[in-house]
């Protein structure tokens, strides 16, 4: 329902905005232009909202679905004057995308004010629950039943969950599922029959040779430019380093890649120097003390992973995959969640599903299947993008990890 709103605001935008600029009626040929353009336009703009997640039901926080909305409106404009341009539709006024975008930011503040005031502070209005730690259990509602059939959605945990996964389906009740690994490998499993009888057919999660390719050749692309965007920022970035905190500009980590493949990362130096001399490999946590003024500035809004393009140029990292973690902190996660050796399937990479979904003091459990979800997906070029985008807009909401 809400995407149909949304497409009738933004055709309505453009209609006011013709409007203001030609008054009634609106001239055939720029009229013409505009109708070859919009359906275009109007395409990109609800293919960015699914994709920043504008329509989840998870997606509950004025400031998270107002971002979504606001790159959204940005893309699909710049989407309108290069469209103008490819289509030869040279009618389409500039202002009339000007007018547009000022009409969209004000009609769609106050269609994501009423989203947020109509939409339930919680995700469902009961659940039964069976198996899930009471924590987790509230983070979907508040009110639990004692039945499937009253309940508005199902909490299941464990490997025992056929009968709660039955009764769900017959009663056309959505179910959540706090997953394992095994369940995990069943997410994108293919049916496929040999002599009448049917099978699952799990993949390997390792990515195939056209998948790999087709990363590559967007990561060298990507990271051309974000070391493009690097060496413009180096001067400033590491001024305010060397003003506020004397010492190396960059700072090198021993990280695990590929494989369990060992590489040095580099970063812009956020923390006092030596900052592990008494304490030894630590974890940083939000509020580390050892993290400088501008280091916090830089976390903030990611600038401090900048010089890892450089890594992705070399083939140590990818753009989207999971995070690399060092060496001393992966055995001790090994010991916590005995699978997390499976996220060295994959390169790792700047961003991925714990950067965009999970805090910044996520566990090793919940940052493991949250990369598990991505190492899984049948279509790795489409998820990226995906990260991508919500990349975006946390770093915009300086949030994540």
């Amino acid at each position: 329902m809400w995407a149909v709103i949304d497409l009738l605001v933004f055709l309505s935008s453009y209609a006011l905005a013709s409007l203001t600029k030609f008054g009634f009626p609106i001239p055939p040929e720029n009229l013409e232009s505009m109708l070859i353009v919009l359906p275009w336009s109007a395409l990109i703009f609800l293919f960015l909202m699914y994709y920043l997640d504008a329509y989840a039901t998870y997606t509950r926080s004025f400031e998270d679905i107002a971002w979504a909305t606001v790159i959204s409106i940005a893309g699909a404009s710049l989407a309108s004057l290069v469209l103008s341009f490819w289509l030869r539709a040279f009618a389409f006024p500039r202002s009339v995308i000007l007018y547009a975008l000022l009409y969209q930011l004000l009609l769609f503040f106050l269609i994501t004010w009423l989203k947020v005031r109509f939409i339930s502070k919680e995700p469902f209005p009961s659940v039964f629950v069976k198996g899930v730690d009471e924590s987790i259990a509230s983070l979907l509602s508040s009110n639990r039943t004692q039945s499937v059939d009253e309940a508005q959605a199902i909490v299941i945990a464990g490997l025992d969950l056929v009968e709660e996964l039955k009764k769900g389906i017959e009663h056309g009740k959505p179910v959540i599922i706090d997953p394992t690994v095994e369940q995990m490998a069943l997410l994108n499993g293919l049916m496929v029959s040999f002599d009448d009888h049917p099978f699952i057919l799990i993949h390997s999660w390792v990515f195939d040779r056209v998948q790999v390719f087709l990363k590559r050749v967007v990561d060298i692309i990507i990271g051309l430019l974000g070391s493009a965007i690097t060496v413009i920022l180096l001067p400033f970035i590491a001024l305010a380093i060397f003003i506020d905190s004397p010492g190396p500009i960059f700072y090198t980590q021993q990280r695990l890649g590929q494989g369990g493949r060992s590489f040095k990362v580099i970063k812009f130096r956020t923390m006092i120097p030596d900052a592990e001399k008494y304490t030894g490999p630590v974890l940083a946590s939000e509020d580390d003390p050892r993290i400088t003024r501008v280091g916090r500035f830089l976390r903030k809004t990611r600038l401090d992973e900048l010089p890892q393009f450089f890594n992705v140029l070399v083939g140590d990292m990818s753009v989207v995959g999971p995070r690399p973690e060092r060496p001393e902190f992966y055995e001790k996660a090994l010991d916590e969640v005995e699978d997390f050796r499976l996220r060295l399937i994959v390169k790792p990479g700047l961003t991925g599903y714990a950067q965009v979904y999970a805090s910044y003091s996520v566990d090793f459990k919940h940052k493991f299947f949250f990369d598990l979800f991505y190492i899984t997906s049948p279509n790795v070029l489409s998820t990226d993008i995906k990260i991508l985008l919500l990349t975006v807009k946390s770093v915009l909401k300086r949030e994540g990890t």
